[in-house]
């Protein structure tokens, strides 16, 4: 069979296993996160909604001293309103290859639910970091599957933190252009957290105390955090050079 012949029957068959994957895509059953029918469900819902009892902060965070409800506090709200329009809530934690999902549904009697998915994004190997974790992922999935939200609530807070967010970048913005000049509006963020950790890790070590002391002189900050983001591969193509050279001398 010719070059030519090849081509063409490559492509024939290329295009018929894209067709059969398309119809088979399409044919897919998608997860809709809702029962085929929730008119029970969103009746039941709605009474147990007017009849929740007022959620208010009950415990306080001894680090930043700021008020928060917790789980019980939620359920002490809603239980027996939800108990007496026969719904109830489940959540389980399912854990695979991908880390840890929280399914949480709310079922009612009829077998009609809503149901919600959350990733727990665990920074820590420690269980007790992962179960603070874990818990706080359950409370705010709680709180949007059952439509109810503690009084005077701090992070109801008109985007706040994200608008101070913007504020705090554009100053440091400003503050990176009194040392670098006239850089740029989308050169003035600074490195990010991974970032920032792993310079740490090429400079941690007594023989790199000098190289780490050398690149806050050099980029005229006063920590690695404030480098500016177009100059972070710089810096880590220098590290490594400078560790290179120090091993071959060795």
């Amino acid at each position: 069979m010719e070059t030519n012949e090849l081509i063409h029957l490559y492509k024939a068959m290329t295009e018929l296993l894209e067709a059969g994957y398309q119809e088979k895509l399409k044919n897919y059953p998608r997860r809709t996160f809702q029962s085929p029918e929730t008119n029970l469900l969103a009746s039941a819902l709605s009474l147990a909604q007017g009849s929740y009892l007022p959620l208010f902060f009950n415990r306080m965070n001894p680090r930043t001293q700021t008020e928060y409800v917790d789980i019980d506090a939620i359920f002490t709200a809603t239980r027996k309103a939800l108990e007496a329009n026969q719904l109830a809530v489940t959540q389980l934690p399912i854990t695979d290859s991908d880390g840890t999902t929280l399914y949480t549904k709310l079922v009612h009697s009829s077998g009609q639910y809503f149901e919600c998915l959350s990733k727990v994004t665990a920074i820590s190997g420690e269980m007790k970091v992962f179960c603070s974790l874990l818990n706080e992922t359950k409370k705010q999935a709680l709180l949007a599957i059952l439509g109810i939200a503690p009084r005077n609530c701090r992070d109801d807070d008109d985007c706040e933190e994200e608008t101070k967010i913007s504020r705090d970048e554009q100053i440091e913005g400003v503050s990176l252009r009194h040392n670098y000049g006239n850089i740029p509006d989308d050169q003035y963020k600074r490195i990010n957290k991974t970032q920032l950790d792993e310079l740490d890790d090429l400079l941690s070590g007594e023989d790199m105390k000098d190289v780490y002391k050398s690149i806050l002189k050099s980029m005229r900050v006063s920590y690695l955090s404030e480098i500016p983001q177009d100059q972070y591969q710089s810096v880590k193509r220098e590290i490594y050079r400078i560790r290179e050279t120090r091993k071959s001398v060795k």
